[in-house]
């Protein structure tokens, strides 16, 4: 990497650094005007879980219904629903469900966040701010390319994890849509190249096919939600399952391909290396950090219907992941060992 392209790349993930921090703060303010619902579907519309004392549960919404329009406009119009916007607090919506061979109307109140809802939600875009901290001070700090790697991934997760704030504009939420696709095709390749690259470049990243296995899945997956964000096709349950489906194999697979790279590079270490690199440390972190959001999803694409003990806390563990991958780095560096700047792997832009 020549010294201007990496003024360049410093440039622009500096810009994006910002533009992930304000998305984060304004997350964070908006969080109060987000309403709440107090239920939870398998992604296609089948209530799995109602939260005691919630609105869904006041209104008499069961497990096991499922909703087949809300406000009147059908639970597969996607367009529809996405125009119309987001509820207010306070705001009454009938909601029409299928329950056994009845159908059924509920009146259900949206409500503002509770305590708890509002803590679980602050605390997702501290962790979103915590990857983006790590990898720009890390970035700043040291000039490797495992460190641009961890800033990329920074200023992604950053930006997905941090919530950000609600266009009521169709065309802006689709936009936006479009911006977290391309962010986490980022993220989750920048993730998975870093493990390849720390502490130092693995002999696979040398193959001429590497960057295509490596990119060439993400780039479908970000062009199927870019589809999605820009067409809007009615949810079918189909397409619905689908999405659950590919969405959920998406992150077992580069986070599984993440974790299982860091876990090869401690068994093929000296005792010696593991100590100077901080090996124990990024994999411990890397493990504890990705792994119970890795069988959760696992978990939502053979069992969606399947409510897994304290789920809702298992993102949790994520904070790890940034702090100790930003420790692993500097200390590396500070040893003097583990230079890795042969330059990235480059995107593909030729035919397979």
């Amino acid at each position: 990497m020549t010294a201007q392209s990496f003024t360049q790349h410093r440039t622009l993930l500096g810009l994006g650094g910002v533009i992930a921090l304000i998305w984060s703060l304004l997350g964070i303010v908006d969080r109060g005007n987000q309403p709440y619902n107090g239920y939870w579907t398998d992604g296609n519309n089948t209530v799995i879980r109602i939260s005691p004392g919630s609105p869904a549960e006041t209104a008499g919404l069961r497990v096991g219904d499922y909703i087949t329009s809300i406000g009147g406009i059908a639970s597969t119009d996607s367009k529809s629903n996405r125009e119309r916007g987001r509820a207010t607090i306070g705001e009454t919506r009938i909601i029409v469900v299928q329950r056994d061979t009845s159908e059924t109307s509920i009146s259900l109140t949206y409500s503002g966040r509770p305590a708890k809802e509002m803590a679980l939600g602050q605390f997702g875009s501290i962790i979103g701010l915590m990857f983006l901290s790590c990898g720009m001070l890390t970035y700043h700090l040291v000039d490797r390319k495992t460190a641009f790697l961890l800033a990329v991934v920074g200023v992604a997760f950053g930006y997905i994890i941090g919530g950000g704030y609600y266009f009521e504009s169709g065309l802006l939420q689709r936009l936006n849509g479009v911006v977290i696709a391309l962010l986490l095709l980022l993220g989750f390749t920048s993730l998975l190249q870093f493990s390849l690259e720390f502490p130092s470049r693995k002999s696979i990243l040398e193959k001429p096919s590497m960057p295509r296995l490596l990119y060439y899945p993400a780039i479908l997956f970000a062009l199927f939600l870019i589809y999605l964000n820009l067409v809007q096709p009615d949810s079918t349950s189909g397409l619905n399952t689908f999405s659950r489906l590919l969405f959920g194999v998406f992150i077992v697979t580069y986070f599984g391909l993440t974790l299982l790279s860091f876990l090869q590079t401690y068994r093929n270490a000296s005792s010696s290396d593991r100590r100077t690199h901080g090996l124990t440390l990024v994999v411990g972190g890397a493990l504890i950090g990705l792994l119970p959001m890795t069988f959760g999803n696992l978990v939502g694409v053979f069992a969606p219907k399947v409510v897994l003990p304290g789920q809702e806390y298992y993102f949790f563990t994520m904070a790890l992941v940034p702090i100790t991958l930003m420790l692993g780095v500097l200390r590396s560096a500070a040893s003097g060992d583990g230079a890795d700047e042969s330059g990235l792997a480059a995107a593909p832009t030729g035919g397979v």
